[in-house]
């Protein structure tokens, strides 16, 4: 069985993750799990509310990894460029004397190469992570975000959820936290994209709504997990970074992660 979701917007989730499912709630992981290695010491009711006002104290700590990003310039603000033409506002003046038709130039529209850059961001985690492994990845993650946003370029954010059990049964969610006309909300985006609340209560709860055969093909119904998190191979993002918790064990290696992956849409950042 394949599960695929796409959810335009946040408020898609939670009326989704919200609604009714014939799961008990005492085989809820997303309600009966406890411990700080588990979301920080947050329950769901905690996680809803935090979905709502932000996690501000993930936003500072964001705000202090990019104030280690000493300098950054992308390539994306090409000098403009004037061809010949019989109209515009600048006289080439020995043309205009010598009777050329094409004696004026005109300005060529300045085009960004990635005008927008759509991001996934990979939620899949494994159940031996702690917390605070979590948060170091989300942090990372969102001060990259940060770097693209100060270039100005927008950023269009997808959480990317994906997992399997046995090679025929996988779901994989599409939801959009961000679109690139929207202002960059810290507070919402560091719960959202760093907060192991977020994942292990919200995207749980979602996966629990799913049907009983669904749910069974993944694995949730037989308490065995909620299926082996994978990372979704897509063109569709322009960016969808490897997210290994590995890469984020000190802050050396997540700083050399922000610098590598900024490269990739075309940011030149110096620690």
């Amino acid at each position: 069985m394949e599960i695929i979701r796409k959810f335009d917007n946040i408020n898609e989730l939670v009326k989704f993750a919200q609604g009714k499912t014939d799961m008990e709630n005492s085989q809820r992981a997303s309600i009966k799990e406890n411990g700080d290695d588990w979301t920080d010491g947050a329950s769901l009711d905690d996680a809803w509310n935090m979905l709502e006002s932000g996690w501000p104290k993930g936003a500072d700590q964001i705000k202090d990894i990019n104030a280690e990003l000493t300098a950054s310039s992308d390539g994306y603000k090409p000098l403009p460029t004037f061809e010949p033409s019989v109209m515009g506002e600048i006289v080439e003046p020995s043309s205009y004397f010598a009777g050329e038709p094409e004696c004026f130039y005109q300005q060529e529209p300045t085009q960004c190469k990635v005008p927008v850059v759509k991001i996934g961001i990979p939620s899949s985690i494994v159940c031996s992570a702690t917390a605070q492994e979590l948060m170091n990845r989300g942090l990372a993650l969102l001060s990259l975000i940060n770097a693209i946003e100060q270039n100005r370029i927008s950023t269009e954010l997808w959480i990317v959820q994906y997992c399997t059990n046995g090679s025929n049964n996988s779901l994989l969610y599409h939801i959009k936290v961000k679109a690139s006309d929207e202002p960059f909300d810290m507070d919402r985006l560091a719960f959202m994209c760093a907060h192991p609340a977020f994942f292990r209560r919200i995207i749980f709860s979602a996966m629990e709504h799913e049907s009983k055969s669904g749910r069974r093909a993944i694995g949730i119904s037989r308490d065995d997990g909620y299926g082996t998190p994978k990372t979704h191979q897509s063109k569709e993002y322009d960016l969808l970074p490897d997210y290994k918790m590995s890469m984020f064990k000190t802050p050396d290696k997540s700083n050399q992660w922000i610098v590598e992956n900024a490269k990739k849409v075309g940011i030149e950042i110096t620690l």
